[in-house]
């Protein structure tokens, strides 16, 4: 199915079908989703963290046809208050990786291209992974069987599917109550490890950047940083008291970090299921004017400011040049929504 998948939208591209719906879509905006890029690739790929050499084919790519704006830009865009280029491209990066200073921050200087990075602010703070990223390092040799009652889960794994088993195992830790992802976490650490030199190189991928270099960041006029909660927790499986203070928290922290308001934020996971009326309430309550998904879909002037799409690009199909080609010029988002509508009968 991947196969047939990689054959059709070459073959798309190959008719510059991407091309034409460039045109068909010049006054939209697409929003890109990046987390991470890397000098060079890790023992396995971890979705989320790019190798720089596909990272700079997809950047040059996108300075070559389209027109990176600020979100600032785009804020004024949908308040009215100001036009668009033609083909406009929001660049974010989500959780606030070091790699995001260390490696991609060079090139988008290089290229003058602004972006925004959306941080969970206990992950700079504490100087811990990310919990998902802690599963990752956790069984990073680790080879064997391996099961987790309580997630009806009983795997092997091997060097040969390790990426894809620990992407499936977080995905379901995804909805479990903290408290049991914790044990979860603590029990994989016990786990017995060939200790591969991998390890540290790993680690080092996945570290925070630090306090300077966001403020650093911060300082430049074409880097906006933005909130993505406090522990990177989704909102709507928190009750409404820990969604507000994941909310606050993250906002508090960033603020009092860089001596200035922080107005935008990125939803953790950003799935429809991922946000509601009420985690949008509590939004605008906050003081926060956009916040961002990761439904794939275009942004328009009549797009709700609370529910901006945006299209992840990681170590999938995403970064398959074809598919990104077709992602950018926003053939996917028309195929979307040329099935919606068949699927309602219209």
């Amino acid at each position: 199915m991947m196969l047939l998948k990689k054959l059709l939208y070459a073959l798309l591209c190959a008719c510059q079908i991407h091309h034409i719906f460039r045109y068909i879509n010049r006054e939209k905006v697409v929003a890109l989703a990046y987390h991470g890029a890397v000098e060079s690739r890790p023992s396995f790929p971890l979705w989320g963290q790019l190798e720089y050499k596909r990272f700079k084919e997809q950047i040059d790519h996108i300075c070559r046809f389209y027109n990176v704006i600020s979100i600032d830009w785009l804020a004024d865009y949908l308040n009215g208050n100001r036009d668009l280029p033609n083909n406009s491209v929001l660049i974010t990066f989500d959780d606030g990786y070091r790699n995001n200073y260390e490696v991609a921050y060079s090139l988008l200087l290089q290229k003058n291209i602004p972006a925004t990075i959306f941080i969970t602010t206990n992950f700079l703070t504490s100087g811990e992974l990310l919990w998902f990223d802690q599963i990752a390092v956790s069984l990073h040799s680790y080879r064997g069987p391996l099961t987790i009652p309580f997630l009806n889960l009983d795997i092997s794994i091997t060097d040969e599917n390790r990426g894809d088993q620990i992407e499936m195992l977080i995905q379901k830790c995804k909805t479990l109550d903290p408290m049991k992802r914790l044990d979860l976490i603590d029990n994989l650490k016990k786990l017995p490890d060939d200790k591969l030199p991998v390890n540290s190189k790993l680690q080092e991928i996945l570290e925070p950047m630090r306090l300077d270099q966001v403020k650093e960041l911060d300082r430049s006029p074409l880097i906006t940083i933005g909130a993505h909660t406090a522990d990177h927790e989704i909102l709507t499986k928190c009750s409404l008291e820990e969604a507000e203070s994941q909310i606050l928290q993250s906002k508090k922290t960033l603020e009092k970090i860089l001596e200035k308001p922080v107005h935008s934020f990125a939803y953790p996971n950003g799935k429809r299921e991922d946000f509601n009326s009420n985690t949008q309430a509590l939004l605008k309550k906050s003081g926060f004017n956009l916040a961002f998904t990761t439904v794939r879909r275009l942004v328009e002037l009549d797009t709700s400011r609370y529910e901006i799409g945006r299209f992840c690009i990681g170590n999938d199909l995403s970064s398959f040049k074809p598919l990104f080609y077709l992602t950018l010029a926003g053939f996917i988002d028309n195929l979307k929504r040329c099935i919606r509508l068949k699927k309602d009968g219209i």
